[in-house]
């Protein structure tokens, strides 16, 4: 988890940040004089973390930037910024936009 949170890309939404460990920022990390082997193993490591710097929770995912830059930003009174929405779950993109409408993701 600490090489995500050193050499990990920083997206901050939704209330927490969010690092990242990829292909490139593991490429760069190791130019820095990082572990090659535990590197190649924590690539696709995601880390959230709370605004006062304690872990949420971490788990690995090689296509979760994709996902996490989709995320809507919500401000501090929990109201949506992109929809002006002072409602708690937004109507526009929810977490559950697709589940059961034929989406066919049965990988």
């Amino acid at each position: 988890m600490l090489l995500a949170c050193e050499y990990g890309r920083l997206i901050r939404t939704t209330g927490v940040s969010f690092y990242f460990l990829g292909r490139r920022e593991a490429d760069a990390a190791r130019a820095w004089g990082a572990d090659r082997r535990l590197l190649d193993r924590s690539r696709g490591l995601v880390v959230l973390m709370a605004e006062d710097g304690s872990v949420i929770t971490a788990y690995r995912n090689r296509r979760a930037l994709k996902a996490i830059r989709r995320k809507n930003e919500f401000d501090r009174d929990g109201g949506c910024k992109i929809h002006k929405s002072l409602e708690r779950g937004c109507v526009g993109w929810s977490d559950n936009a697709g589940i059961g409408q034929g989406d066919g993701g049965g990988r």
